[in-house]
């Protein structure tokens, strides 16, 4: 299974998005919700939510980056999402996908 999906919008077929799964790149990424926030799109669980991040690809795909300050949150039950802004200065808007020796096409020596 290829890690990018496309999202597309029902209202609007024009309106569509390359999007990942965060946790994929980052295991440990979370997005914290309070109920308030979760009602906005009608969820009552976490268990009902799946968070996208958005990619950008550019030109050279090897330097394809997803923003993981503002994920889209969608409620798995009604398809109904919300973008979100994390406000924490844990992650960044352009988060390479990609290991830095794919990106350069040079191994990379840990000290």
């Amino acid at each position: 299974d290829c890690p990018l999906k496309w999202l597309q919008s029902l209202a609007n077929p024009e309106l569509a998005f390359v999007v990942t799964d965060p946790q994929l790149y980052i295991p440990n990424y979370r997005v914290q919700l309070s109920a308030e926030e979760r009602a906005r799109i009608g969820a009552s669980g976490k268990d009902q939510l799946c968070v996208l991040a958005i990619v950008k690809i550019p030109n050279d795909f090897t330097k394809m980056t997803a923003n993981l300050v503002a994920p889209l949150v969608l409620n798995t039950r009604t398809l109904i999402g919300k973008q979100f802004v994390l406000t924490g200065p844990e992650y960044d808007t352009a988060h390479f996908l990609l290991p830095e020796e794919v990106r350069t096409g040079h191994s990379v020596q840990m000290a």
